[in-house]
């Protein structure tokens, strides 16, 4: 785990991590070491790999999506779909300074049983960061109840007009080297036109030069017999 900052007014700090996603985690007990001055305190969490099993042998899994990233002010919409069928939705948010609260009212997708959506807007006020959501599904037909735990990020609405520039900056980047190679392609096919006109020339130039030889030859030919007759007579 990273180092993380201290409050300086409340003397508290906070890391949050998700548990599970790879190979290296397994089923037991796991201990938190916090060192801060030389001061090590410590606390354990048990991760389990299995699914939460209720009744003869059911199993259900409960998945959470989100929009990411949001800005102050701008609307969550989180997706909620439970393998298990349709029950009640409940669950908590949890904010990036360690605050919770309540997750509003869901609302069932129609014609997709055990899909949820909830949508609620973020405080003009709240804290930048990665939010976890926890979602419970608690179907009273088969007496499931498993929980899902999703998560979204808070960004300021300037952060993220800067990666749009960072993105159409390389976008226009991209067009200008292709007009550059068509211009370049353009330009070869312009010199090569030309090189096949001068080459045109210079065939018809030694067609002609070829004619001309051939007519002098003639000439000549017929000055010596000219000559030749004279001379006989």
């Amino acid at each position: 785990m990273a180092s993380v900052p201290v409050s300086l007014t409340t003397g508290t700090y906070q890391y949050n991590f998700v548990a599970g996603g790879t190979t290296a985690w397994v089923a037991g007990t796991y201990t938190v070491s916090a060192n801060f001055n030389a001061t090590i305190v410590k606390t354990t969490f048990t991760y389990s790999t299995a699914q939460a099993v209720i009744g003869s042998g059911a199993s259900a899994s409960v998945l959470i999506t989100a929009n990411t990233p949001v800005a102050p002010g701008a609307t969550v919409n989180l997706g909620v779909l439970s393998t298990g069928g349709s029950g009640t939705v409940s669950g908590f948010v949890v904010a990036p300074d360690g605050t919770s609260s309540a997750l509003p009212a869901a609302k069932a997708v129609t014609g997709a049983a055990g899909a949820y959506s909830v949508s609620w807007a973020v405080s003009a006020t709240a804290p930048t960061g990665g939010y976890l959501v926890y979602a419970k599904v608690a179907n009273t037909t088969s007496g499931l109840s498993v929980w899902g735990l999703g998560s979204y990020t808070v960004a300021p609405a300037a952060a993220q007009q800067a990666t749009l520039t960072t993105v159409a900056t390389g976008v226009t980047g991209i067009q200008t080297g292709v007009t550059a190679i068509q211009t370049g392609v353009t330009s070869a096919n312009g010199a090569l036109t030309s090189l096949t006109s001068a080459v045109n020339n210079l065939n018809t130039a030694a067609q002609q030069i070829n004619g001309l030889s051939a007519a002098i030859a003639n000439n000549q030919t017929y000055v010596l017999l000219l000559q030749h007759s004279q001379q006989s007579l």
